[in-house]
């Protein structure tokens, strides 16, 4: 239970560091609590061991790991967040799933195993970040802009494509009894782009009355 304390912390230290809801003690108590679920199962078997074949009792220490494994889904489906395009906290809810693994292989003794896989996953959630930063993937922004001028929305979307950007999906509400146009955009970018910069490009492209940046 110590080691699985260790091996939890260690992964949870990570993703405190970087500011997750799922961080130290959550790690470390998904971990430990897996290890005891283990233990307990094990020690169910041992303890019933000499029921023969013929009993009609069937042992498998197993099935608690079973509940294990799908009941953790519950947990990490509490962190991930959806904002728009923006999709956060799959890599902790992964965290959470490999601790909970870790968690029973430790309670099943096999600390080799425990041991690896913890050193394989603190290495995939620190050194593997910077390979994954490198990367040029794709980012997404959902814009809606409010103008009264309809012509503004030329000069927005030339100098939106201009910058690198590419309109996957338009929608345009119009509310003539206002006199407004609300147009939304699903852009995708080379870089992750920050509101401030997408801001910073909408007002040096024409005039709007509202913005909203998600």
């Amino acid at each position: 239970m110590l080691l699985c304390v260790v091996i939890g912390g260690a992964i949870g230290i990570e993703r405190e560091y970087h500011g997750r809801a799922a961080g130290f003690r959550t790690h470390v108590l998904v971990c430990l609590g897996c290890c005891i679920v283990m233990l307990g199962s094990t020690h169910f078997v041992r303890l019933y061991s000499h029921l023969g074949v013929d009993s009609v009792v069937r042992l498998d220490p197993a099935r608690l790991a079973y509940g294990v494994v799908t009941g953790i889904g519950f947990l990490g489906a509490g962190v991930i967040m959806k904002s728009g395009a923006t999709v956060h906290g799959l890599t902790t809810a992964a965290s959470l799933w490999t601790v909970a693994a870790l968690g029973l292989a430790t309670g099943l003794g096999m600390y080799v195993v425990a041991g690896a896989g913890m050193l394989i996953a603190f290495a995939t959630l620190t050194a593997m970040r910077q390979v994954g930063n490198s990367m040029q993937g794709h980012h997404y922004r959902r814009v809606a802009i409010t103008i009264t001028d309809a012509g503004e929305l030329d000069r927005w979307r030339e100098a939106m494509e201009a910058s690198g950007a590419k309109i996957l999906r338009v929608s345009v509400d119009h509310r003539a009894e206002k006199g407004l146009l609300i147009a939304s955009y699903e852009l995708r970018f080379r870089r992750d782009w920050n509101v401030e910069e997408v801001y910073a490009l909408i007002k040096s492209s024409g005039e709007f009355q509202r913005v909203e940046i998600h």
